[in-house]
C-alpha cells in the first residue's frame, strides 16, 4: 500500500498478517502466547449476560448489545460478533443485535 504524506512524499509499505492477528486476538485469545485461558469477546458477552438469571431479560439484552472503542469501528467487526453469537448455542435463535456506538468528533481518541 501506499501512503501520501502532507508534503507529498509517497510511502510505501507492505501489510502483513499482524493487521489480521491484531483484532482477532479479541475473539481468539489463545494465539497469543500464554493467553491458553482467557475468553474471547464473545465469550465474555456471554457470560455476562448468563450471569443475569432471567430468561426474558437475557433475551432483551441479545437485543441490545453495544460495542464503543475505536477497535469496535473496524469493517465487519460488529458483523463478526453478532455471527459469533448466533452461532454459539446460548444465541442460537435469538433475535441478537449488535450496534456501534459513534464517539462525538471532539471526544474521538488519536
Amino acid at each position: 500500500a501506499t501512503v501520501v504524506l502532507p508534503g507529498g512524499e509517497e510511502l510505501e509499505f507492505r501489510l502483513g498478517p499482524e493487521l489480521v492477528h491484531a483484532p482477532e486476538i479479541l475473539f481468539q485469545p489463545q494465539i497469543w502466547e500464554g493467553s491458553a485461558h482467557e475468553m474471547g469477546l464473545t465469550e465474555l458477552i456471554i457470560e455476562s449476560i448468563k450471569a443475569c438469571d432471567d430468561e426474558d431479560i437475557q433475551k432483551d439484552l441479545l437485543k441490545q448489545i453495544i460495542l464503543i472503542g475505536q477497535t469496535s469501528r473496524l469493517p465487519g467487526f460488529d458483523e463478526r460478533v453478532a455471527n459469533e453469537l448466533k452461532d454459539n448455542s446460548f444465541g442460537k435463535g435469538a433475535d441478537i443485535q449488535v450496534s456501534v456506538l459513534e464517539a462525538p468528533p471532539g471526544e474521538r481518541g488519536g
